[in-house]
Formats: C-alpha cells, structure tokens, sequence
C-alpha cells in the first residue's frame, strides 16, 4: 500500500499544473488490533482499535505537521474515546465528507452531524511603507477584500483581483501605501 500511496503522491507532485492543487486525504475505517489480539479489531475498548489514522496531503498543510493545528473545533483526544456528543470532538472518519468540500471551496453538507471547521489563519505585518497579508490555501473559497470606509457596512468592500501570489501552501498579498493611506483588508468566504 505505501509503494502505491507513494506513487500517487509523486505523480500529483511532479506535475506542475496540479502539484499544489490537489488534496489527497487518507483514513481508514478502524484501528489496528489490540496488542492482545493482532489480528481482531471488534475490542471496543481497545485504543488501538477505535483510533484510526488520518493523513492530509494538500495546499497549506505541512508535511509532517500535527492535523488537529489546523482546526478550530477537534481536539487530540489523546488515550481517550469521547462520545459524539463530548464538547471537545477529535477527527472523525466522517470528517473526510465535509474537509472535502471545504478543500474544493464548496459549502458543507446540509445536515451534516460531522463539520470540522479549519482554522482562518490569516496573517498581516505592517513595514514602513507596506502591509503584506498571507493566509493558507486550504482557505480555498474564501477572498481577500479591502475597503477605505468601514462606516458602510458591507457595500463598500471591494474583492482583490490581483497581485495575489501562492508559494508553498502560502497566499501571499503586499499593500503598498500611500495612496490611500487609510485602508481595511478581511479575507471572506463569500
């Protein structure tokens, strides 16, 4: 299975028009067998049985990095086994549906029990004359705007149309001031 996976991954990565673009998520259905019985899943209270392996290879997630930093509301639960209705929920096979749709910029699925939400992550540093913004490329439906007047509301947001670079799972934009000194920028999922 890991020549496979591996051979997948180097065909999405050595292909310029689709490296960076592709998601790949990977779960299972059940854990491993308990140390007792290596060859048996059904002992509920074993924890290498109801822990399932979760792997995300996709714009703005880092390799090798911890899964749970990238959302809002899962939690590591560690040795334990929260029920579905514990406050602090961890990743979820069923997650996989709707990170899904969130990767491909499209709304979750109505009705849906099992909404992981991802972290917004959305950066800005002030320089001199500058403010560069940055944010993850998961964050695929959602748009950089700025206004000059936050007195309006809504009406007077206006969508970035360019300038906009991508590097390393990374959106990077730069502002350079004056003109207009004044200016208010949000990053929104329309």
């Amino acid at each position: 299975m890991d020549t496979h996976l591996g051979t997948i991954l180097n065909a999405i990565e050595g292909n310029p028009a689709i490296s960076n673009k592709v998601a790949l998520i990977l779960s299972s259905d059940h854990g491993g067998g308990s140390p007792t019985e290596f060859t048996n899943h059904s002992h509920p209270l074993s924890v290498e049985n109801y822990t399932i392996p979760m792997f995300v290879h996709a714009p703005g997630f880092a390799l090798s990095s911890d899964l749970y930093s990238y959302f809002k509301n899962r939690r590591n639960p560690g040795t334990g086994r929260p029920s579905y209705t514990d406050i602090n929920q961890p990743l979820w096979n069923g997650d996989t549906a709707n990170l899904s749709t969130t990767l491909l910029g499209l709304p979750q699925i109505p009705g849906s029990y099992m909404m992981p939400e991802l972290k917004r992550n959305f950066v800005m540093t002030h320089a001199a004359n500058s403010i560069t913004m940055t944010w993850p490329d998961y964050l695929t439906g959602y748009t950089l705007e700025y206004t000059n007047d936050l007195t309006v509301g809504d009406l007077n947001w206006t969508k970035v149309t360019s300038g906009i670079t991508e590097s390393a799972g990374v959106r990077t934009y730069t502002h350079t001031f004056p003109p207009p000194n004044a200016r208010f920028f949000r990053i929104r999922k329309p």
